[in-house]
């Protein structure tokens, strides 16, 4: 295909229409042209074009000319346009497979819309619509329907007919119910619902047989259906900020789910039973109400990604080792005195977050990790800091911020290479010394909001930034502390 790529050129005119003859894909996204011209029907060859990121507020009647286009973007991430009412001359458009108007103000859809007989993929987010005409129904092709960010206050039930749709997204609308027979829609592969009015959903759900996302985040959805458990080809599970207080066991059922979030609820216990769920690799319970860590979680042996923050857990049971898929594991705002041993033996994992828990020892066993890059241990009860503290050896940031660290005396025999960023404010440190051999890498040292009353100690020569702000330095000290160190930044 010959492709004229003309995006982010500052062009405020649609470019000469002679000078584009012969070209099959012309995109000029993320512009400001306002305005297109008449002749542009002499652009017989065209299949392609993106004109999102524009202030175009109408359309020429010629455009319907453009008998051979099949992808029209005048709406994207990038920027939509200012239409406020929809072109007519698209619906001539007889080959058109693609159109999106996202990002416009679009208030309705003509009825002429059934005359797009091939349209496949079909984007209207981000507009005014709160209603869809019935001639929509008749688009027999279409597998991809965004009618996000809109005001739609109920289901448009007229998209129910779609037999192909395999995408659904309704996100960011004010629809308090779901019909009955929301089963129809029996090749719907992703739905998204996120952030509506739902308290509940009907057991039909279960006949969408080949859904595989179905996204419900910030409803008020206080149980979930039973209809539900029928999905067993469902991957992901999205089900954050809600009204749920528990998870129903037959949630096991759904041996294909990769996904589950059931952050921001209310739920003080999981069924045993949610160990069925194998191919796991995300699971985010986090800011719920649970006392005791998941047991269930240690058979669930492919997450790579788990989300506990702000719960009420006081222990790690041995069982987390088991997960030796690990990656990321987010543990801040508990109840935790220490760290399982058995976390020693998570070796694929890269971050850790266990700030805001009840800890007074460094968790020296985790110099095991060899591929952990992030550790923060932010907001616990630290006291010390050393040559007996030991890190991981390829760790790129440490966060020890709002502790009771009062010095800092080198940390371990170990050279860290990778080291890049050491955060130690809100501490009550009056000493810090580390050896700018140990760590040859080091950008950012923050040790801002500390009880340090001069800079001595040496600083390795990669160092960028330090942060010193509220310590009791005295401004003649700081001075010569800018001039000896001028070609590093100095936050006093």
């Amino acid at each position: 295909m010959k492709e004229q790529d003309l995006s982010n050129q500052f062009l405020n005119t649609f470019p000469p229409v002679k000078e584009l003859v012969g070209w099959e894909s012309i995109k000029l996204s993320n512009n400001d042209i306002n305005s297109i011209p008449n002749d542009i029907a002499d652009l017989s060859s065209l299949k392609v074009l993106h004109l999102d990121g524009n202030e175009i507020k109408e359309l020429p009647e010629s455009f319907a000319n453009l008998t051979n286009l099949e992808e029209l973007i005048l709406g994207s991430v990038v920027g939509g346009n200012m239409f406020m009412i929809f072109p007519l001359a698209i619906t001539q458009l007889a080959k058109l497979t693609k159109l999106s108007l996202v990002d416009n103000q679009l208030q309705e859809i003509p009825e002429e819309i059934n005359q797009l007989t091939q349209l496949c993929f079909l984007d209207l987010e981000t507009n005014e619509l709160s209603n869809i005409p019935l001639s929509l129904s008749e688009l027999g092709l279409l597998t991809h329907l965004n009618l996000g960010y809109n005001k739609f206050t109920s289901f448009p039930e007229e998209v129910l007919p779609l037999s192909c749709l395999e995408e659904l997204y309704l996100m960011q609308n004010q629809i308090k119910e779901i019909p009955s027979n929301i089963g129809k829609l029996t090749s719907l592969k992703v739905l998204n619902l996120n952030n509506n009015e739902l308290t509940i959903l009907p057991d039909s759900i279960g006949k969408m047989v080949n859904l595989e996302k179905l996204y419900l985040t910030s409803n008020n959805i206080k149980a979930i259906p039973d209809g539900v458990v029928s999905l067993k080809k469902l991957k992901e599970l999205t089900l954050f900020k809600n009204s749920l207080k528990n998870c129903p066991k037959t949630i096991a059922t759904l041996t294909s789910l990769e996904v589950l979030d059931l952050a921001a609820n209310q739920i003080e216990e999981l069924p045993n039973e949610l160990a069925q769920l194998h191919r796991l690799k995300l699971l985010d319970l986090s800011n719920n109400q649970l006392s005791q860590f998941p047991e269930f979680i240690g058979n669930c042996k492919s997450i790579e990604e788990l989300n506990l923050h702000h719960n009420q857990i006081e222990k790690l049971t041995e069982s987390i080792g088991n997960l030796k898929l690990l990656k990321r594991l987010y543990m801040s705002d508990n109840k935790l005195l220490d760290i399982s041993l058995t976390c020693a033996y998570l070796d694929e994992l890269q971050e850790v977050d266990f700030s805001g828990n009840l800890l007074t020892n460094f968790p020296d066993h985790l110099i095991a990790l060899q591929k952990l890059t992030k550790l923060n241990l932010s907001r616990n009860q630290l006291s010390k800091l050393d040559s007996y503290t030991q890190l991981p050896p390829n760790l790129k940031d440490l966060t020890v911020m709002g502790n009771k660290l009062k010095e800092v005396k080198g940390l371990g025999q170990i050279v860290y290479q990778s080291m890049e960023s050491l955060y130690l404010s809100f501490n009550e440190i009056s000493f810090f010394q580390i050896s700018p051999t140990q760590f040859p890498h080091l950008q950012i040292i923050d040790l801002s909001n500390n009880n340090l009353t001069d800079i001595d100690f040496e600083i390795p020569p990669s160092i960028e930034y330090i942060k010193l702000s509220n310590n009791p330095i005295h401004p003649q000290k700081q001075k010569k502390i800018l001039e000896q160190y001028s070609q590093v930044i100095i936050d006093f």
